[in-house]
């Protein structure tokens, strides 16, 4: 069985458009594959086009690596931006490439292929550091906090605050990000 996960609601929109390029909607209803969002606004758009959705439990990319979906597909496709989630990528190729006969009947089967289909790509606006001044212009450590969702986006914030005082609280979503 294809399991497609689909990254983001970005990759959704972007890779559902080429699919409609090459297929009818009917025909992309009417697959045998797995649809696979990593949260809740990308399994909408998914949803909105008659598709059938798996979520993980968690919403990211290891909730999605301890899914039957996953664990059980043949072929793997993901679906996200340039520079996107890689630790899908990195635990299917290790699937691909570790899988003998002679493990257990309980770990993952041999995995015929992966395809990766960067759909995107992000980038950060030329005046970035001139936001942040203006910015931190018009906020105060005891009010404010700073929201990191992703690794690329501590990394674009770390280069552009560095040159600053920072004493602002920061959150994080997810364990990967506050281990960076």
């Amino acid at each position: 069985a294809t399991s497609i996960i689909v990254l983001s609601p970005s990759a959704a929109t972007f890779g559902l458009q080429q699919l409609r390029s090459h297929y009818t909607t009917a025909q992309i209803q009417s697959t045998h594959w797995r649809w696979i969002a990593v949260g809740e606004a990308t399994a909408d758009l998914l949803r909105q086009q008659g598709l059938s959705v798996t979520l993980p439990l968690q919403a990211n990319s290891e909730g999605i690596l301890a899914l039957d979906a996953f664990i059980q597909a043949q072929h793997i496709w993901v679906w996200r931006g340039v520079g996107g989630r890689r630790l899908i990528d990195e635990v299917a190729m290790q699937s691909v490439h570790s899988h003998s006969p002679s493990q257990s009947h309980t770990s993952p089967p041999t995995l015929r292929s992966i395809s990766e289909w960067c759909l995107y790509s992000r980038s950060i606006p030329t005046d970035l550091a001139q936001q942040w001044q203006q910015l931190q212009a018009h906020i105060t450590p005891h009010s404010h906090a700073v929201l990191i969702a992703s690794v690329e986006s501590w990394n674009n914030f770390a280069h552009v605050a560095q040159a600053s005082r920072f004493s602002y609280p920061l959150l994080v979503l997810g364990e990967r990000v506050a281990t960076v």
